[in-house]
């Protein structure tokens, strides 16, 4: 129980110091908040009119009030869910969120389970066939794929499969009226088959190489020589031990992951 409300306290006090944080960056842009309204304004060559009125509504602050006021407004509105308002889009940033939230949920569970079932099968087989042909070729190019970024090779993929040839649509969620039919969750499947596409690529290779590290670590253990001597059939100690016992680490990974799917909204 202690550790539990330590952990509380922990994450409490980490939101509260990124808050803060963003308010005083806020505060740091050259010349000021409205200075950087009245910028973006002069470069599509619109009238801001009431720069201040144009700051409290993008910013969700007014800035004519002491900065100890402000900062307890800010710390108020966010905990109402009211996060100001989109200087691109135009519209209230927590109905973006929310619009972003389920189709962001979908694609991102279903790019980590396949890209952790890929990443884990593939590091197993590559710790089998340690220094094999298919061990260096397979951890080359699941090293390679995990250093470039995800959105990287989301804009080939958009470029090329989208845009190029057709193959898959490059905007939206669905092209058909929503509802519980087996056409609407293929068509929202389909939807969300390039950009899961690029998160898989890139992440099953970081999954596969730390699979093959702890699979190869976990071959070397003394428990697995005594199984050999007791009889034990290999497909037995693969899965029993080894398998196991290798993917028990990649616990905090997956964490990791699904705590990164939600700070990608």
């Amino acid at each position: 129980m202690r550790r539990f409300s330590k952990r509380i306290l922990q994450t409490v006090f980490t939101i509260w110091a990124v808050i803060t944080l963003t308010f005083a960056l806020i505060r740091q842009i050259p010349g000021g908040p409205e200075a950087y309204l009245r910028a973006q304004y002069a470069q599509t060559g619109r009238d801001p009119g009431n720069i201040g009125e144009l700051a409290k509504q993008y910013f969700n602050t007014d800035f004519d009030k002491p900065l100890w006021q402000q900062y307890i407004d800010y710390l108020v509105n966010l905990s109402q869910g009211d996060m100001g308002t989109s200087l691109f889009l135009r519209e209230p940033i927590g109905d973006l969120l929310l619009n972003a939230l389920p189709w962001t949920l979908l694609v991102m569970s279903i790019a980590i389970f396949i890209s952790y079932a890929i990443g884990i099968f593939l590091g197993a087989v590559m710790a089998y066939r340690e220094r094999s042909t298919f061990d260096s070729v397979g951890t080359t190019l699941s090293i390679t794929l995990n250093s470039i970024p995800y959105y990287v090779v989301a804009l080939i993929f958009l470029y090329v499969l989208g845009y190029q040839y057709s193959l898959f649509p490059t905007r939206g969620t669905h092209s058909i009226d929503p509802g519980l039919d087996p056409m609407f969750v293929v068509n929202v499947l389909w939807y969300a088959t390039l950009p899961a596409i690029s998160f898989i690529l890139t992440a099953a290779g970081g999954v596969a190489v730390r699979m093959r590290g702890n699979s190869i670590s976990i071959l070397g253990e003394d428990y697995l020589r005594v199984a050999r001597l007791r009889g034990l059939s290999s497909n037995r100690i693969s899965s029993r031990y080894v398998v196991w016992n290798s993917v028990l680490p990649m616990y905090t990974n997956l964490m990791i992951s699904i705590g990164f799917m939600f700070g990608g909204l």
